[in-house]
């Protein structure tokens, strides 16, 4: 007989490496966004830790777990089947509760569960986990979900589902307990085994039975929902993790918040799925699910996870809310080979991280509703900041401004841009240098060009001892964009020829700060129809960095307003090939009608139904986005 691996266990050969190293690298890039500090654990913990966190009476303590004891001592020790309790765990054993209550941690390596092989599923597995400690807020239940999507949409899987559910506290869940074993209670007989023996012992996991017959059964059980099982604040918790995912305005993520729905699906008949349940019994309140099935058939989830607000108590730490989630890393590769996703990641530019604090409620005796208002409109921006490439956190513990500021400067952030409500009612930020003090206002819409400013000087001061220069090349190019969105588009080009002469003379050659500044120069002299000066800008821009879409939308229209038609195409068509549809709705803004007669979209549909294929739907939404 062959030498085999153990059943249930796979290699990792050198045709695949390269993709789960990729993998991992959309992982750490992520995670750095959003400001998420690696851990790492051992392999093996006493097996008492996971009988009191993932409970005594789940699948996974009392079947799955590699449980042994050592030659020397007798106390059973199990091999990791999840993070989370090793996790909270470490986070106890050297008290970094105690050095900052709140901390953000992910996770990456083997696991190992003894259950039965199947497609994407092995006994030793890896997964990538995410774990958020020290706050019940709901902002951070919706900040895992945005995270685990953009972690998805990195690697190019964005036809996924997403359920969501609450499935209360501990007093909920007794309430509901009691509702499903009377409604069950007619039907036992016809339940599988399994789901026979768990009525009593642990009535939740009938709901994530994978027969047939228990799924059938399942779906007609009371949702939680339902009046008189949820308690107010669990009802007003879930509530408010999708008002906050709403007023984030992603659409491509919004609209896959529901069960049932794909990316595409129409809001308003999105729904939550009121049976999801988790695997572990250390859950409260939010739970969520991705699921990817055209690779994994009937076990399709890539990815899991919830809000667990007793186990840090119940390991013997302070009583503190925590959320996370785990994505199965097996089942992502066998997602992306069915796709046939070809990865490939652009370097990311050098971008100061940024804390952004709120003013709150006790500061400005404002009432509870415009308390709400202002921290939607921080979760917004820090979400904001993020979709641009840049790291960001913000206050998941409702600290004073004094605290969050103390912190900031403990993380050594350099930048804290601060709302109150003055901010909220003129549309602004203040950006707080917190080195030298100095703060100034920006309007909101102008946030992104102004901290790039300051991404250009950081650099610089860590390569030159021209402060003097480098602060009056800043000045120059917060001065363009006053002068730009004032409508003075020549004082606004005059000005950032100015800058653009202090960059030269001090020698700074970062790609992507350059770029971001001769697309600025490109677009003003565009607007002072100054069209060769401006192309020339633009094509310097896209040479530092080809993948700035809206700066290939603009070359485009310069190159048609020069008779340059097919040059104008070429620049259209890279734009389109990195953003898609998304083009139609910087081309309709009423500023840049006039570049789009209808002849050139024409030519334009032309040339994307060419080289491009979609399905009928796809189609039909490509042909209405360059209709209108």
């Amino acid at each position: 007989m062959e030498i085999q691996s153990p059943l249930g266990m796979q290699d990792i050969l050198p045709e695949d490496v390269p993709l789960w190293k990729k993998v991992e690298s959309a992982m750490h890039r992520i995670c750095a966004l959003y400001r998420y500090s690696e851990i790492r654990t051992p392999l093996f913990e006493f097996t008492s830790l996971f009988t009191r966190s993932v409970g005594e009476v789940t699948d996974i303590v009392e079947k799955e777990m590699y449980t042994f004891t050592s030659n020397t001592d007798s106390t059973p020790i199990s091999l990791r089947p999840e993070f989370t309790a090793g996790i909270v765990r470490a986070y106890l054993q050297h008290s970094m509760h105690k050095q900052k209550a709140f901390q953000k941690f992910y996770a990456f390596g083997p696991l190992f569960r003894r259950e039965r092989p199947q497609k994407g599923r092995y006994r030793q597995f890896h997964q990538f986990d995410i774990e958020a400690l020290g706050s019940y807020s709901p902002y951070l239940d919706a900040e895992t979900i945005l995270l685990a999507s953009d972690f998805l949409n990195e690697l190019g899987l964005k036809e996924y589902k997403i359920s969501i559910n609450s499935i209360g506290c501990p007093a909920c869940r007794a309430k509901y307990r009691e509702a499903l074993q009377n409604a069950l209670a007619p039907r036992i007989g016809e339940l599988c085994q399994n789901c026979q023996a768990r009525y009593e012992r642990n009535v939740f996991r009938i709901m994530d039975c994978k027969s047939e017959k228990c799924r059938a059964i399942a779906a007609g059980l009371p949702p939680i929902q339902q009046k008189g099982i949820l308690c107010d604040e669990c009802r007003d918790h879930f509530g408010k993790v999708f008002s906050i995912l709403k007023a984030t305005e992603l659409e491509d993520r919004v609209n896959t918040f529901y069960a049932g729905q794909t990316t595409k699906a129409p809001k308003a008949k999105s729904i939550p799925n009121p049976l999801l349940v988790r695997g572990f019994d250390y859950y409260t309140k939010t739970t969520f699910e991705f699921t990817y099935s055209s690779a994994l058939g009937s076990q399709d989830a890539i990815l899991g996870g919830g809000r667990y607000d007793n186990l840090i108590e119940e390991l013997g730490g302070p009583k503190s809310g925590a959320v996370g989630f785990a994505a199965g890393i097996e089942r992502i590769i066998l997602a992306l080979k069915d796709t046939k996703t070809q990865l490939s990641f652009k370097k990311l530019p050098k971008k100061i991280p940024i804390f952004i604090a709120s003013v709150t409620e006790q500061e400005q005796k404002r009432n509870q509703e415009q308390d709400t208002i202002l921290r939607d409109a921080v979760f917004k921006i820090t979400t904001q900041l993020r979709r641009d490439g840049r790291p960001a956190d913000m206050d998941f513990e409702n600290r004073s401004l004094k605290a969050q500021m103390k912190i900031a400067n403990k993380l050594n952030y350099k930048y804290v841009i601060t709302i109150g409500s003055d901010e909220l009612k003129h549309d602004t930020v203040k950006i707080k240098n917190m080195n030298t003090g100095d703060e100034k206002t920006c309007p909101r819409k102008y946030m992104l060009e102004y901290l790039n400013g300051y991404d250009i000087v950081n650099l610089a001061h860590s390569e030159s001892k021209e402060i003097q220069r480098l602060n009056e090349f800043l000045d120059l190019y917060n001065k363009a964009i006053s002068l730009h969105q004032s409508g003075n588009e020549n004082g606004a080009a005059d000005s950032l020829n100015e800058a653009e002469k202090i960059l030269i003379e001090l020698k700074i050659d970062d790609a992507f700060l350059l770029s971001e500044l001769y697309g600025f120069k490109g677009t003003v002299e565009r607007n002072i129809e100054k069209n060769e000066e401006a192309e020339n800008d633009l094509i310097e821009s896209v040479k530092k960095n080809n993948e700035y879409a809206l700066i290939w939308f603009v070359l485009c229209t310069v190159q048609k307003k020069l008779g340059k038609e097919d040059e104008a195409i070429k620049s259209f068509m890279k734009a389109y090939e990195i953003t898609g549809d998304a083009w139609s709705d910087w081309a309709q803004r009423e500023g840049n009608k006039k570049y789009f007669p209808s002849e050139f979209l024409e030519r334009l549909k032309s040339e994307v139904e060419k080289q491009y294929v979609y399905d009928a739907s796809g189609t039909q939404n490509v042909k209405n986005s360059m209709n209108k």
